[in-house]
């Protein structure tokens, strides 16, 4: 197989096979807090974030109602020594607590600062100015020097680069699946 060059972008997003849902605990403030974080911007005051797992099995990926990106510890390890001058995640803590009662250290990867990804020749955007799904296409250019971003108005997704990619299969994060653009 050729190793894929550092021009090759890939899909991470959820697996619906093996989808864990996180379901919200809810603290005061915390579910709209959540929600409002698809709105571009740094946050300063960060509620207690918190989930309930209704299995003893965790994911590194886990899907929840509010659709925030929660990632384990192991996650964040493994994407940080890539994230480059370009990248820009706030990792607001947050904790998942299992049915036996464990709490778990997460993360919820917020982007404060939403990128311009798309070749506007080759993408189909609808009335809203939103791309249809499927029919976009990353322009190089723009996606110059990140490895690690999402597009905007995404919430159940990240792109990443191949050494990326390539990581995320070598440390056998679960919960997720990866697709290549």
């Amino acid at each position: 197989m050729k190793r894929p060059d550092e021009s090759t972008y890939y899909a991470i997003r959820p697996d619906e096979a093996q989808a864990q849902v996180a379901l919200a605990n809810h603290a005061p403030g915390g579910g709209r807090f959540v929600y409002g974080l698809s709105r571009p911007g740094v946050r300063a005051s960060i509620p207690a974030l918190e989930w309930q797992l209704p299995s003893t099995t965790s994911f590194d990926w886990l899907w929840n109602v509010q659709a925030a990106r929660l990632l384990s510890d192991r996650f964040r390890q493994v994407l940080e020594p890539f994230l480059g001058a370009e990248d820009h995640i706030q990792w607001l803590p947050a904790r998942v607590v299992t049915r036996d009662g464990e709490p778990l250290p997460y993360w919820v990867a917020h982007f404060p600062e939403p990128l311009d990804i798309y070749d506007d020749s080759r993408t189909q955007f609808g009335p809203s100015g939103i791309p249809f799904p499927g029919r976009w296409t990353l322009s190089p250019t723009k996606v110059a020097g990140h490895h690690v971003f999402v597009p905007p108005s995404a919430v159940d997704l990240l792109i990443v680069t191949a050494p990326v990619a390539m990581a995320i299969r070598a440390a056998e994060l679960t919960g997720l699946e990866i697709t290549t653009l």
